[in-house]
This record gives C-alpha cells, structure tokens and sequence, in this order.
C-alpha cells in the first residue's frame, strides 16, 4: 500500500484564474474542505484565498495549519492568515534561498531595521537568538486601525537540505512546530505521534501520513523523510536527551565503565548499542548499494560489505553518458555541520583504483586529502597514490602528480602535492591541460594494527590543525578527502570529531551521539566500533579541557556561544517535549510552517 498520489480532493478555489498566481507550484494546492478561508476584503470575492491548510493533530481536527512559504503575490494574505487566525508560532523549515531558487520571501523584518509593511500589517522584529541549526526570532505584530500589538514566534529551521533529511535533530520549544507540505509533513508527524506515543502506548506514522495526505497534497514527500520520521520518534523514545554540557563531558566518561543497574552492561557499551538500534540499518530499503555489487565494481572495493550507498556516492566524470561501473569509486559523501557534502571519505585506494582516486580530486576540486593509515609497504594491497621521492613525477594514465613541498613533524607529514591533466596522447612532459595543488595530512601515529593511536593528543593536534587550516581560507573552498583503510572507522572518527568543534564553535555543548548517527545516515556503517566512539569523546573532552586552560574558546568569527535559555513565554529547548505527560486540549489552537513544496514528487 502507498501514499496517494497528485490531487485527492477537490479543490475548486485554489484551481481558479484568479488565485493560481497565489500557488507557488500547480501540484501542492488547498482544498476546499481543508483550506484555511479569510475574511473577505474590498468586495473581492476572491481575496478569502490563500494556499494553506488545516491539518489534525493527535487530540484535535484543526491543530496546525500547514502553508506554503510567502510568495510577492501572497505575503499579505499570509498575514492577514496570521492575524485573522491568532497564529503566535511560526516554524519555517526551508531557507530563502535554497540551490541558488527563491523558495520563500524574507518575510520578516531584518532585526536592527526599520519595520516591514505588507498591507494593514506591520512587521518588526525584536529579538533574535541563533543556534547551530535554527533561528529563533521575536516578531511584534501590528495591523492598521487596531491597538493591539502581537508577539509571534519564529522558529527558523536553517539546515534542512532540500529534498533531504537534517543533519541535526529537529529542535524542540517544548511546544509544537507543525506545517506546508514535505518536510512541513515530516515536522507534523514526528510531533504528532510522540504526542500518541506517551499517551498511548504505539504510533501510527502510515495512517497518519494518510491522514495528512487526505487533507494537503504531498504531505512527506520523499522515502528518506518517511524513514527520518521513523528515525526520528525511535530516537526520541529510547534515548534520552543526548545533548552534553561541555562542563559534563568529562563526568560522562569517568563512568564509561560503570555497570548499568538496569543491562549490568558499562555505560560507553550501552551508549554504543543504543547508538546501533537507532541509526539508518544497510538493510533499509532506500539505501540501495546496487553500484557497489556490480560486477564490474566488485575488484575496485577493498572490502566486499564496505561499499557506498548509491544515493551518495561522489561519481566520477565520463561525459555524457550514464554508467554506474566507469563513474564508480567507493566513496562516500558525508556531511559537516555547516555544509551538505562538505565531505568525502573513502578507502585507501588499491593499486588498481589510484587512478580513479586522483580523478575523484581531479573532478571534485578536492584540496585536501586526510590519510589516517599507515603505508605499509610490505601490504601489496595498498595503493600508494604520491611519488616516492619529492624529485619523483608519478605518472597514472591521464594524470601527473609531484611533490612540490613537504613539512615533517614526529606525528604527520604534510605534503603539498601539483596534479596536472595531461592532453590525449601526450608524454608527461607536455604541456598540461589543467593543475590543481592538493594538500595531503598523512598521521603518523596510528599503526593499522592498532585499535587507538599511539597518543590522543597527537590525533586531536592533526585535526585542530586541518581544521585552522581550512578555516583560513573565508571562501569556503575546501573539500576534504578523509581515508583511512577501509573509509568508515579511523575516517569516521575524523569527520565526527571535526563536526563536533564546529558544534562547539557556536554552543556550551555537544551531541556526539546525534553528531554520529547523522553521518550515518550517508554511510550507515561509519564509526564502526565502541572503541571508535568512545575515542570520540575523549579527543572532543581533551579539546575542551586545552580550551578552558588556554582560555582560548572555538570560536568562529563574530561567534561566541551562549547559555541556553528560556524566554519570557517559557519556550523550552527541550530534546523532545517528552519531559512531561500531554493532557487533553493540550495543543496550541493553530500553528504554522513555511517551507517550500517542490514540483517533482518521488512515489512512498
């Protein structure tokens, strides 16, 4: 059985001549049983449309309104919804823009500016508090002819990938922050059925999501938000608030080994288990690796379970032409903090995948290449992809690499490596077509038959330095490839630990845990041991203790973390609103979300 697809419903309104230029797409309409239906004005029959919708909660028929976000043609009707409707929290999950597409208007006033006007309607915005994922913003309200000012919330989602999953879980206010059609969807039911969940005892995410579907088009649009959903309330009920204090971390690991009263099993392998049970598992059906069992791809994976889900795999340039066995590497992208795919990790190459190895930098501009193993000369199953000697030029197929400087230190070796394009049918010596200079970081100190490196200090020393280092460059224009043997473990370890200093770049705390299971979502198998992890927390509590000594806080630019708090309404920040048992009539009267719907739609 599968969603409904396209329009369900009638939705005579939203489909006249004179309301279309209101829908900011043709397929994500209001219907007429559902659609949100305003006081008319000017004697304008058609001014009481406005494409948004009513939507059930879990106690209530009309507990959000689900909107599409605010169009040139629309945004005065959007808050006139707003007033008309009392609405006094606003959750906006895309950005304005979003690949380079307008997919809502500012519809805000900037904070420090003069106030905005849209019709009768003046905007201002009092106060606003930036976390590392979302935006809280204090909006006065006022309409022309009425006394009375409004205070409206708005709870600004910022690192929701179109089209995708957040890196980060959602955030809480301790109240709900529901909906405008896919990602609007996937908000409404994750909150929705952790509300049911409490109360009664089990969920219902498909009929929901039929329910949702009965009432919007499109609701939950896309497979991997239908399984974040299921993620995401998994998580909810069986973890507890992951989310440590910097000043707690050290605690925490003291009792890493403590026996849990509950399993007799210590803490850290508790953790871990947990950590397991509700990641992304290799066996869900959306995360198909089909490129990776190929026959012609089998020899080019240095281990035969370890290869890239199809989705993210960095593929390699071949023209025009699609073919999933000459575009194929096994690679994956991952996500930093900041950035979609502002990663990439991978295997050591095999002596015959070097050259594919330097076309993935070639293709991707990659400018710096993490290696996390040792080169063992004596393995023939190692591809050493540098010259062997700084006065060496190594030649693979179509590509040319030297070595044009090189720093030595007893834990790393940094070398400054020239990749040059040769033209077809050329010798090395001609002209070439193209150079790129990639920085290579080789650890020392961390044998391949070993679980942990030699010294803790060493590896976090070799990260902070990678991570000052393209910090340097205010462009933004390095894309690290991080490897290690097989591409999860020692890499996984890197790009977790890396994420969580740009986390503690911009807050008092860290969430590893969710740090992890989020990189997991684009690789399920990384950080693939308990020692893995536990390693983890330990770099990331060495790091905060040389903070606090050094008194040198990881602070970005213009960034200074700040102490949780609460406002004067008591919005909480809370893991998952589960702190406290929902009673009846316990949901806000409406509600809304702006986000964008998109055209194309993919069949759950």
């Amino acid at each position: 059985m599968s969603l409904p697809q396209d329009l369900t419903q009638p939705a005579t309104v939203a489909l006249k001549s004179e309301n279309k230029q209101k829908n900011r797409y043709r397929n994500i309409i209001a219907y007429d049983e559902y659609r949100v239906v305003l006081d008319i004005i000017d004697d304008d029959n058609f001014s009481d449309y406005v494409n948004a919708s009513y939507m059930k909660g879990f106690k209530k028929e009309r507990a959000y309104i689900a909107s599409q976000g605010p169009t040139t043609s629309s945004i005065v009707d959007f808050w006139r919804m707003v007033w008309q409707e009392d609405i006094r929290k606003i959750s906006m999950v895309a950005n304005v823009i979003e690949e380079g597409r307008m997919k809502c208007l500012h519809y805000w006033a900037t904070l420090g500016d003069e106030p905005m006007k849209e019709g009768d309607f003046t905007i201002s915005t009092l106060t606003e508090t930036e976390k590392d994922s979302y935006t809280l913003r204090t909006l006065i309200l006022a309409k022309q002819g009425e006394k009375e000012q409004r205070k409206v919330y708005l709870f600004h989602y910022t690192e929701w990938p179109d089209r995708d999953v957040p890196l980060m879980p959602l955030p809480s206010s301790g109240h709900r922050c529901s909906a405008g059609a896919g990602r609007t969807g996937v908000l409404m039911a994750i909150d929705t059925q952790l509300h049911r969940a409490v109360v009664k005892g089990d969920v219902e995410i498909f009929n929901y999501a039929l329910d949702m579907r009965k009432a919007r088009p499109w609701m939950v649009q896309m497979p991997i938000q239908y399984i974040f959903i299921h993620e995401a309330i998994l998580e909810s009920l069986m973890c507890k608030d992951t989310l440590i204090p910097k000043s707690e971390l050290s605690k925490m690991i003291d009792r890493f080994q403590e026996p849990q009263y509950e399993t007799g099993k210590p803490l850290i392998e508790q953790h871990f288990q947990t950590l397991n049970a509700v990641s992304v598992k290799v066996t869900e059906y959306f995360y198909k690796m089909q490129s990776g069992m190929k026959a012609g791809n089998v020899s080019k994976n240095r281990y035969p379970k370890l290869i890239p889900v199809d989705r993210f795999r960095p593929k390699l340039v071949i023209g025009d032409e699609e073919n999933d066995v000459k575009d194929y590497i096994c690679a994956t992208f991952l996500n930093r903090l900041s950035k979609v795919n502002g990663l990439i990790a991978t295997q050591m190459p095999l002596p015959t995948t070097i050259s594919d190895f330097w076309q993935l930098i070639h293709d991707y501009k990659i400018t710096a290449l993490v290696m996390l193993c040792e080169n063992d000369t004596s393995d023939e199953s190692i591809g050493q992809y540098w010259p062997s000697s700084p006065s060496d030029i190594m030649v693979i197929d179509k590509y040319t690499v030297s070595e044009i400087g090189r720093e030595t230190t007893e834990d790393y070796i940094i070398r400054e490596l020239s990749l040059k394009v040769m033209k077809e049918d050329d010798d090395p010596e001609s002209e070439p077509e193209g150079e790129l200079t990639v920085k290579q970081f080789q650890f020392l100190n961390w044998s391949n038959s070993s679980t942990n490196p030699s010294s803790d200090a060493a590896l976090l020393d070799f990260i902070v330095l990678i991570k000052n280092w393209m910090s340097e460059d205010s462009s933004d224009i390095h894309l690290p490839l991080v490897h290690c043997m097989n591409g999860i473990g020692r890499s996984g370890v890197f790009c977790s630990v890396l994420n969580t200093l740009d986390q503690l770049a911009k807050q008092d705390s860290v969430n590893i845990f969710n740090i992890i299971k989020a990189l997991r979502r684009k690789q399920p198998l990384i950080v693939e041991t308990q020692d893995n992890y536990e390693l983890i927390f330990r770099l990331v509590n060495l790091f905060i203790i040389r903070s606090e000594v050094e008194g040198d806080e990881p602070q970005e630019e213009g960034d200074k973390p700040q102490e949780e708090k609460k406002d004067e309404d008591n919005f909480e920040y809370a893991n998952a609103g589960l702190d406290r048992k929902p009673e009846h009539g316990d949901e806000n009267q409406y509600e809304t979300v702006i986000v964008n719907e998109e055209e194309e739609n993919t069949e759950i």
